[in-house]
């Protein structure tokens, strides 16, 4: 059988009427939340007061690069990045004596405008710990932030001086082997040949003896062979200087890129503001936002209880003005009046 109001529309509930009919269940949605407030506010309301100092820095940009906008964005973000990381943390932590994980939910860092200027605060419980942790914050930002480029141009001189010592000593072992430098011996060598062919012609054009030609003209062979040998060696000499040179030349270059960057971590460093006093922040409004969101966690899981109570144990009170119903017999067709149902 089936049932149908007596003027066949079907009945329908409102979540105002629904509300209405809870009874005694209403005081679960209204007096949950109520309580969890009252009690969420005497546990929060008396925390103390936090402080916060501020330290501001400069962003050191490498200067291996021009200062375009895009540069100095990525430098701020690379600062940035670098003070909410663990192991700057942990670096801050050992210059002040506070434990890692603290210092590292104390650091906020914020750009001021769009310049390369970033404030870096720390809050606490302790003004006098902010202020250490800011200033020591500060300092460390600056000094860190470009040590990859720093310690890629200090490999880089390391390797050029090696290569350099490696080439020096190449040179000093082939002047020990040869006695001097075979460019200096051969152009010694060179000079002497000049001056015995010119004796030679002088001796030629004056009608000197055979004897005295004979003498000039060995000492031309001698000096001559003597040349002939120096040639590839010397050669190979000056292949050797050359690479020393080139190596002294890249010492230079990499030393002069590794004090550019120190001069850019100094300044910066030398340009950092540190906080002078921490400011009390007022506890109220994460108090209040404390107490909020305890109060709406609550009120959801009353309504939640409410509605397991309705489907576990659903109610069976009938409200008053409900209407009648007509109630067809399913084998005579007879239609009988019947009341409706209550929750069930």
């Amino acid at each position: 059988r089936f049932l149908l109001p007596l003027d066949g529309a079907p009945q329908t509930m409102s979540i105002l009427e629904w509300i209405q009919g809870l009874g005694w269940r209403a005081a679960i949605v209204i007096l949950v939340p109520l309580v969890a407030g009252v009690i969420a506010y005497a546990v929060v309301a008396d925390e103390p007061t936090e402080h916060r100092a501020v330290a501001t820095v400069n962003t050191p940009a490498s200067p291996a690069v021009n200062l375009t906008p895009q540069v100095a964005n990525q430098a701020v973000a690379n600062l940035r990045a670098l003070v909410s990381s663990g192991a700057f943390a942990a670096v801050v932590a050992d210059d002040t004596g506070l434990p890692p994980k603290q210092v590292q939910s104390s650091l906020v860092s914020s750009r001021i405008g769009a310049g390369m200027l970033v404030e870096i605060s720390s809050t606490m419980l302790d003004a006098q710990e902010a202020i250490e942790v800011a200033a020591a914050a500060g300092h460390r930002s600056v000094q860190l932030v470009l040590s990859t480029e720093l310690g890629a141009a200090q490999a880089a001189e390391d390797l050029a001086l090696e290569t350099f010592n490696q080439s020096n000593d190449a040179v000093k072992e082939a002047t020990e082997l040869y006695g001097a430098d075979p460019t200096v011996q051969l152009d010694l060598a060179r000079s002497a040949l000049g001056q015995a062919q010119a004796a030679r012609a002088r001796a030629v054009a004056s009608g000197a003896t055979s004897t005295e030609l004979r003498k000039l003209e060995g000492e031309i062979e001698v000096l001559e062979a003597q040349i002939a040998e120096l040639v590839p060696i010397a050669a190979d000499f000056e292949v050797l200087t050359r690479s020393r040179d080139a190596a002294e030349l890249q010492v230079a270059k990499t030393r002069s890129d590794t004090q550019a960057i120190e001069a850019v971590i100094a300044a910066a460093d030398a340009s950092v503001v540190e906080p002078i006093e921490a400011s009390a922040i007022s506890n109220r409004v994460p108090v209040a936002r404390k107490v909020a969101t305890v109060v709406a966690l609550a009120g959801v899981l009353a309504l939640a209880v409410v509605l397991v109570l309705e489907l576990v144990w659903p109610r069976t009170d009938t409200k008053p003005n409900e209407q009648a119903t007509l109630e067809h017999s399913g084998t005579t067709g007879d239609v009988v009046p019947s009341p409706i149902q209550g929750d069930s």
